[in-house]
């Protein structure tokens, strides 16, 4: 029953050694980290993109901006992305497909575009 909970995107918890309460501040204080980390990641790809910090030219600007928020999708936002291919793995949908889908769309959208103007 657990194997099965888990492949559909949530986390059923079975651990006698610890509290639920316990289990959800550790998680709760990763998803903080993660956040605080990808407001980081976000405002440095403001500050490239807006030339605060002058990379030299526009492409290069553009490419090391495109690394960065693929580095926030992949490490910050992994946990959606896993979640929402469970869920549509099974014919669900939930916000987690939501965030998926946006921040997929654009950041695809954004690379186009970017390699359009060059």
């Amino acid at each position: 029953m657990k194997q099965a909970i888990n492949g559909i995107g949530y986390d059923l918890i079975i651990a006698q050694d610890q509290s639920a309460q316990e289990i959800e501040r550790r998680a709760y204080k990763q998803l903080k980290r993660k956040t605080i980390l990808s407001w980081c990641f976000a405002i440095a790809v403001m500050a490239v993109s807006m030339q605060w910090i002058h990379l030299g030219s526009k492409s290069t600007a553009n490419q090391v901006s495109m690394l960065i928020a693929l580095f926030n999708i992949l490490y910050c936002g992994w946990q959606f992305y896993r979640t929402s291919w469970r869920q549509i793995m099974h014919g669900a949908a939930n916000m987690d497909t939501l965030v998926t889908l946006s921040t997929a769309i654009s950041f695809l959208f954004s690379t186009y575009n970017m390699g359009c103007s060059q």
